[in-house]
C-alpha cells in the first residue's frame, strides 16, 4: 500500500484542509502494522498507534472500529499485499497442467518472500504471530492460507495420485517450508554460503530447483513400500 504523501507545510493562519479518509486510513494501517509487529497485539496500545500515525483515537474508531478489528485489518492486508502482487495462477497457459500449476504456485510463493518493495512489518507481524497467535490469525488462515493450501495439495494429487491423506499434506507443507526458508532463515543462509542475489534469474533457479526436486520425491513417498510414519501411543 503506497505511503502518503506529505503535507504542505501552511502559514499557522491558514487552517489546512481535511486529510482524504482512504490516505488517514493507509496511515493508520501503516502505523498499526509496525507497532503490532514491534510489540505484538497484546502489548500494542491504540495511543502508540495514534502517536505514530499522527491521529486521535476518534479517527481510529471511525476507520477500524476497534483495537481488535485495527489488527485484523493488519493480518489481512500483509497477505493480501503479496497475494495480488503475485497470484498462485500467473502465467499459466490456457490449459495448465498439474506441473504447470505447481510452477506457478512455487514461481508466485519465492517471488513473494523475496520482495524487497514489500513493507517489512508484513514478514514481522508474521513471524511474531508464529509466536504469540493471536484471535486474527484464525481468521487469516481460513480466508487466505487455507484456499491456497487445498490448492495446492489438490495439485499434488494429480501429480501423484497415490498419495495418502497424510503424505499429500506433508508434501504440501515441504513445498510451502521450502519457499519459506529463504525468509525465515535468511540470515543463517547468508552465513552458511554466498547466495546468489534476490533478482528475476535467482527466483527462477530457485522455483525451478523446488518443483523439480519436489516432482523427484512425490513417487518415492507414494510407493507402498515406503516406510510409514511412526505412530506414537
Amino acid at each position: 500500500m503506497p505511503r502518503a504523501k506529505p503535507t504542505t507545510r501552511l502559514r499557522p493562519t491558514a487552517k489546512a484542509p481535511p486529510e482524504p479518509p482512504d490516505t488517514t486510513r493507509a496511515r493508520i494501517l501503516e502505523a498499526a502494522g509496525n507497532v503490532f509487529a514491534d510489540h505484538g497485539f497484546r502489548e500494542a496500545t491504540v495511543r502508540s498507534i495514534c502517536m505514530c500515525a499522527g491521529v486521535n483515537v476518534a479517527a481510529i474508531n471511525y476507520h477500524f472500529r476497534s483495537k481488535e478489528a485495527l489488527h485484523e485489518a493488519c493480518m489481512l492486508e500483509a497477505h493480501r499485499y503479496s497475494a495480488d502482487r503475485y497470484p498462485v495462477n500467473a502465467g499459466l497457459p490456457p490449459v495448465p497442467t498439474p506441473r504447470h500449476r505447481l510452477t506457478a504456485f512455487v514461481r508466485a510463493f519465492v517471488l513473494k518472500v523475496m520482495d524487497q518493495d514489500r513493507p517489512s512489518w508484513h514478514g514481522r507481524l508474521m513471524a511474531r504471530e508464529m509466536i504469540d497467535p493471536s484471535p486474527a490469525l484464525a481468521i487469516v488462515i481460513e480466508h487466505e492460507i487455507r484456499p491456497n493450501f487445498e490448492y495446492l495439495m489438490a495439485t499434488l494429487t494429480e501429480l501423484e495420485p497415490r498419495l495418502s491423506v497424510l503424505q499429500r499434506r506433508m508434501a504440501a507443507a515441504s513445498v510451502v517450508g521450502q519457499c519459506l526458508h529463504y525468509f525465515w532463515c535468511k540470515e543463517v543462509v547468508l552465513r552458511l554460503g554466498e547466495v546468489p542475489p534476490a533478482d528475476d534469474d535467482w527466483a527462477e533457479t530457485l522455483s525451478n530447483h523446488i518443483v523439480n526436486f519436489t516432482l523427484g520425491g512425490l513417487p518415492a513417498i507414494a510407493k507402498p513400500t515406503a516406510n510409514p510414519v511412526a505412530k506414537h501411543p
